[in-house]
């Protein structure tokens, strides 16, 4: 059966078997249970912590991590859809704090925090919050006329800006990042069109 040379075609009803007993040596299974627990359990345990501090810092190195809980505005992944027709995001929520393993405590727009912790991957900016005072921005506040263009990969994208009162555009258009805006209106409207 199953590739398995058949037997030939002897009696076997005469043949006894042999039951094999041995008595187990209990200093020798006391010395493995001693060999498991001193070494290679902990010998394992340190592979495991290299393996997850290797993963996370390659995980930080493709994903935006956003420490700076300064009222970012995010939306988290639907773990419980069961649909296609059911919403995919969740939100907003604002962040609150970042937790020692990665993860995101997060707070309702009600001021109510969440029971669970967020990962990463389950994260989505939707709007950085200012930490600029009224005073700085009143200095170097220059209003948007529209967006242009924009440039990078989702989630790192630069937006080419013509502002009010400047006419020229060549000389006084810019390239602006998503957290140097007041508001995230203009950026809504260029997405929009």
């Amino acid at each position: 059966m199953y590739n398995r040379q058949p037997n030939g075609f002897q009696d076997y009803s005469n043949l006894r078997p042999t039951i094999r007993m041995e008595k187990s040596d209990s200093k020798y299974i006391d010395d493995k249970l001693k060999y498991v627990r001193e070494t290679v359990i902990p010998a394992l345990a340190d592979r495991i912590k290299e393996l997850q501090t290797d993963d996370h810092l390659k995980f930080n190195k493709t994903h935006r991590i956003i420490k700076d809980n300064s009222f970012l505005k995010v939306m988290i992944t639907n773990v419980t859809r069961s649909s296609k027709m059911q919403e995919r995001w969740l939100g907003p929520f604002i962040i609150k704090g970042y937790t020692s393993n990665g993860s995101y405590i997060l707070e309702d727009l009600t001021g109510s925090l969440l029971s669970r912790d967020i990962p990463t991957q389950q994260i989505r900016l939707i709007q950085s919050g200012s930490k600029r005072t009224p005073n700085e921005l009143k200095e170097k506040h220059f209003e948007v006329q529209a967006i242009v263009n924009h440039r990078g990969t989702p989630g790192n994208y630069e937006y080419y800006v013509h502002w009010v009162g400047y006419d020229d555009q060549k000389k006084y258009n810019t390239w602006q990042t998503v957290d140097t805006f007041d508001s995230m209106k203009p950026i809504q409207d260029y997405w929009a069109r």
